[in-house]
């Protein structure tokens, strides 16, 4: 993060620790103004109830379906509307 970044970074932090279990990664360089680059940590949309990720979202657990592209639109809507207004 740079000088005068104004997001508390304690949030970063679950994110950082699942790219770990995941895919071993521990440096991660986010880079964001909030001006024209952002960051929206939309993951826990595409959970389901207990938690997992559903075949229906994510069929081969990396790329996303139809049904996730909907939950993936629906997550940043609001955000590009204000932004291209």
């Amino acid at each position: 993060l740079w000088p005068g970044n104004t997001t508390d970074v304690t949030t970063l932090i679950p994110i950082v620790d699942r790219l770990w279990r995941r895919f071993k990664i521990r440096k991660v360089c986010i880079v964001a103004d909030g001006k024209s680059v952002f960051f929206k940590d939309i993951g826990k949309e595409f959970l389901d109830q207990n938690g997992g990720l559903s075949g229906a979202i994510m069929p081969d657990y990396l790329h996303l379906s139809a049904k996730g592209y909907d939950i993936w639109g629906k997550a940043i809507k609001a955000d590009i509307e204000k932004l291209v207004k």
